[in-house]
């Protein structure tokens, strides 16, 4: 996992959040599919709770030059699911 946000960029970092980007979709959708044992990890290092994000660089220039300009207010939105319940399911669907 280590190695997974050694490879990425650190985009963002607020009070409870990181976000990081990855140059392609594959190694975004690696980290998301790996995002509870990242988190548990970064956690662990630093001690506290911190929400994770991973997008692709393409991504992060659309929402970083919306951000930039203020054409779009960004706000943290809780899941109404948990990752957890999402991977079950995708899990049980593959089955």
């Amino acid at each position: 996992y280590a190695s997974m946000v050694l490879d990425g960029e650190l985009k963002a970092v607020g009070s409870d959040y990181i976000i990081f980007s990855y140059p392609t979709e594959h190694l975004t959708n690696l980290f998301n599919e790996n995002i509870n044992n990242i988190e548990k990890m970064l956690n662990l290092i630093f001690d506290k709770q911190y929400k994770i994000a991973a997008v692709d660089l393409n991504n992060w220039n659309i929402i970083k030059e919306n951000f930039n300009n203020k054409k779009q207010v960004f706000e943290y939105q809780p899941e109404q699911t948990t990752l957890e319940e999402i991977l079950e399911k995708i899990n049980e669907k593959n089955k």
